[in-house]
């Protein structure tokens, strides 16, 4: 593999032309669908969840939400990256949301069904009330005092301070020219086919 060169892709064609199968294709005995319901809001307190429809639903077998101890059993997500030196405070992100919501898309419950139609009219039944509060959607303002705040410790984890200061200074002064530039890159997540 070459950096910088695109990779080809062979199972594209097989897929396209139904000569081979998607995971959602297979299909086994005993099998059962998760499905996630997710939050809609992007920083709000969970008010109220009423599962009591979708519980009531043939062939539902689980509904788990953050409040349940199955879900409190869970582990939180570790953070993957630590810069040696560096402090780092702790935020506990976990599987399922309890009580606060801090991004769009966050997990409230999952359902656990026979059939992913049995798990999607479960999920349309699942009553969430959200309170809404304002979100942080700008990462160069996250850390000021007029952000909203999505951990009670504050919104930074840690801070990473890379290079030579002195070098920078240095070549800063001796440049013929300076541009200054703010750039923004954007998230992206790779979704294969």
């Amino acid at each position: 593999m070459e950096f910088g060169v695109s990779q080809p892709r062979d199972e594209d064609g097989l897929l396209l032309k139904g000569e081979a199968l998607f995971s959602g294709d297979r299909a086994f005995d005993r099998e059962v669908w998760l499905y996630v319901v997710r939050s809609e809001h992007a920083a709000g307190q969970i008010t109220s969840i009423d599962l009591s429809e979708a519980k009531d639903m043939e062939g539902v077998h689980a509904i788990l939400t953050g409040a349940d101890a199955e879900a409190k059993s869970m582990n939180s997500f570790e953070l993957r990256y630590r810069p040696l030196g560096t402090e780092v405070t702790e935020h506990p992100v976990r599987p399922l949301a309890e009580r606060v919501v801090r991004y769009v898309g966050e997990p409230v419950a999952v359902i656990v069904a026979d059939t992913e139609a049995v798990a999607l009219d479960a999920a349309e039944a699942i009553q969430i009330d959200i309170d809404p509060s304002d979100a942080v959607t700008d990462a160069r303002k996250a850390d000021t005092e007029s952000s909203p705040s999505i951990w009670p410790e504050g919104n930074t984890v840690f801070t990473q301070k890379l290079g030579n200061d002195a070098g920078y200074e240095t070549a800063l002064k001796e440049a013929a020219h300076v541009v200054t530039a703010r750039i923004d890159t954007s998230s992206v997540a790779a979704v294969t086919l």
